[in-house]
């Protein structure tokens, strides 16, 4: 998620923002339809660690959504600001341009003029950064908590950030400031994200005994919503633990009430969880059928991170029923997005899926290559360590003298 710094300096910002939107051919609109599709891409690269395994990405699909609503609510504020501010038109023509840093820096020049009455303006600045830049978000959301120290969504979203990178104690200290708030709803949020801070720790007796706690406010507030990502936040902590079979059934009763609130976003994160689940007990088939399911939700939603983790899973699927070759074209659908996304967890999971599936198809030299291509992703993005990366170097040993 390397984003290019841009031609944009705060002590300059009115004048090229005059500039940059003389330029510019487009009209606000076509400016507006372009950065859309930037942040859509941008918000998909997020890299959730091994996907369609990891009990640590709990609820990640549905943050992201939001992330993502948010972020296109404050393009759309932005488009309709275009004719009268110069930094609401330059930052849309830089995020049309693809350039985060340069709309970024627009947005910032603008709130430091507007000193204490910029609360809109920080919060603006950090649901736009939230993907290409994630200490500017950070930096954002606590110039806004600032202004607004009871504002649970800029708390939440700062202990998301600072769980993201490794920040557990700040990440922690809002989560149990949040679980002392009167508000049901405000304390659930808290005891949730103490309980995801725990699971990226691997303290997962720790995660299920949080996201418990936090059912009971859940369902005083009378919120099914809450309620749904806290059973969904167990299951994660069970299979974290190896309790497989209590993991699906807690998977399966979050994704009713998902179906319930016909919330697709989390229905579909559910399916991939519940598919997850079964995989680990045996049941293939049920697995296989939740997948495709969800394939069809992240194809509706032009979701192209989702869909690609989805067929990694589908891929696996089809190497369990001895369907090599259709595993292929669902291993190599994969990799083409992850590519598309700058994914390189992702393409390395998908390099290892077409070794695998060559080698069953007696096509020893491309499984060998691509065996390859995946033991270099590995070692890219640090994985060399995991099952995946073993079984690799297992193969590359044993079948590629």
């Amino acid at each position: 998620m390397k984003v290019v710094r841009a031609w944009l300096i705060a002590l300059f910002s009115a004048l090229l923002a005059t500039a940059a939107w003389a330029q510019s051919s487009m009209t606000a609109d076509q400016a507006y339809l372009r950065a859309v599709s930037f942040m859509q891409v941008e918000l998909n690269r997020i890299e959730v660690d091994n996907r369609m395994r990891s009990a640590k990405a709990t609820g990640e699909r549905v943050q992201l959504k939001t992330q993502l609503d948010a972020a296109l609510r404050e393009l759309a504020a932005l488009k309709a600001e275009a004719g009268k501010s110069k930094a609401a038109a330059t930052a849309l023509a830089a995020f049309a341009e693809n350039d985060a840093a340069g709309g970024l820096d627009a947005l910032e020049a603008e709130a430091q003029r507007k000193s204490r009455a910029a609360l809109a303006d920080w919060k603006r600045i950090g649901a736009l950064a939230f993907a290409s830049d994630t200490r500017r978000a950070i930096r954002a959301y606590q110039e806004a908590q600032k202004l607004a120290p009871d504002d649970v969504d800029i708390q939440s979203r700062l202990a998301w950030l600072f769980t993201r990178v490794g920040a557990f104690g700040e990440a922690r200290d809002i989560a149990y400031k949040m679980m002392d708030a009167n508000d049901p709803s405000v304390r659930a949020r808290g005891f949730y994200d103490a309980g995801r801070i725990a699971l990226a720790q691997d303290n997962a007796m720790q995660a299920n005994a949080l996201f418990r706690q936090g059912l009971e406010p859940a369902r005083a507030a009378k919120s099914q919503r809450l309620e749904a990502e806290g059973l969904s936040g167990l299951a994660a902590a069970a299979q974290a633990q190896g309790l497989w079979g209590q993991s699906e059934g807690l998977q399966r009763q979050a994704l009713e009430l998902y179906t319930a609130l016909k919330d697709d976003t989390g229905r579909a994160e559910g399916l991939v969880r519940l598919a997850a689940a079964q995989r680990l007990i045996g049941s293939w088939g049920q697995a296989e059928f939740a997948l495709r399911e969800a394939a069809q939700i992240y194809k509706a939603q032009n979701d192209d991170a989702g869909l690609a983790a989805v067929n990694l899973g589908l891929g696996e699927a089809a190497m369990i029923r001895a369907s090599p070759i259709e595993a292929m074209a669902r291993f190599q659908s994969a990799q083409q997005s992850f590519r598309m996304l700058d994914d390189r967890a992702g393409q390395a999971d998908a390099a290892k899926g077409l070794g695998d599936a060559a080698d069953k198809r007696g096509s020893p030299r491309e499984a060998c290559m691509n065996w390859q291509m995946a033991r270099g992703l590995y070692a890219q993005t640090g994985a060399l360590g995991g099952a995946p990366s073993q079984a690799v170097d297992k193969n590359l040993r044993e079948k590629c003298r």
